[in-house]
């Protein structure tokens, strides 16, 4: 079954069980969690201890046992963006049927939970469009779509997190005990892909003190380009 974002109705919970309004989507893949917040993008590496691992969540519930195992977190914060629910535009196919969910912390169910294959979130940055989409092959892909006129040197991007972290032929790559991530190769064109804009990554370690992990600043430097047309800046996201 192909990756798809389940839409927060009310039914996510943080860490204390209490309702997590700041995120609003969410995208599983094997040992990771994907969480689309007001912040940007979390990803949660996780390892089940192997006695639990195996049973299924109700029946660690009956038998109240709680999940063990091993958590890395990484943020990719999108720096004085505008990550608003009332912006976003969810489409592709749903890739499920609709679920309900009956929990603690909403007892009286939410209904009708449907999953998607794209979001598009308008102006994070003035006239600068962020959408993200799950391609044919399992993979999530996230975009910019910097409108005309409009200054793609607004898109600043923090990563922090347990690890590290290194870039390396403009591709960012962050990886823990748990797995690892590379954002793709960096790909600016306009019209399309054939008709690419030059573009690189300048990386730059924010002062921030992260205990055995990284917190760094990225910027995307771009070429010459026809400002009255519109500009995609468009990373892959790869896992392991």
């Amino acid at each position: 079954e192909p990756l798809g974002f389940s839409e927060n109705k009310g039914q996510m919970e943080d860490i204390n069980g209490k309702s997590a309004p700041y995120v609003l989507f969410k995208a599983e893949a094997p040992s990771l969690n994907i969480w689309i917040t007001t912040s940007g993008i979390t990803y949660q590496f996780f390892k089940m201890e192997e006695e639990h691992a195996e049973k299924s969540e109700i029946e660690r519930e009956l038998k109240g046992e709680e999940k063990k195992g091993k958590w890395h977190r990484v943020d990719m914060i999108l720096k004085e963006a505008s990550i608003k629910k009332e912006n976003i535009i969810s489409g592709g196919s749903v890739t499920q049927g609709k679920i309900d969910y009956y929990l603690g912390h909403c007892p009286n169910g939410v209904f009708n939970v449907k999953n998607y294959t794209k979001i598009i979130i308008k102006d994070v940055y003035p006239g600068i469009d962020w959408v993200l989409y799950t391609s044919p092959n399992g993979r999530i892909k996230h975009d910019f779509i910097v409108h005309p006129d409009t200054d793609p040197s607004q898109i600043k991007l923090i990563y922090e997190g347990s690890g590290k972290l290194n870039v390396q032929d403009d591709q960012i790559h962050f990886e823990n005990e748990l797995g690892e991530i590379t954002e793709g190769q960096l790909l600016c064109y306009q019209g399309s892909e054939s008709n690419r804009i030059s573009s690189r990554y300048i990386v730059k370690e924010t002062n921030k003190k992260i205990k055995r992990g990284f917190s760094y600043e990225v910027e995307i430097e771009i070429g010459d380009y026809n400002k009255n047309e519109t500009l995609i800046i468009d990373p892959t996201l790869d896992w392991g």
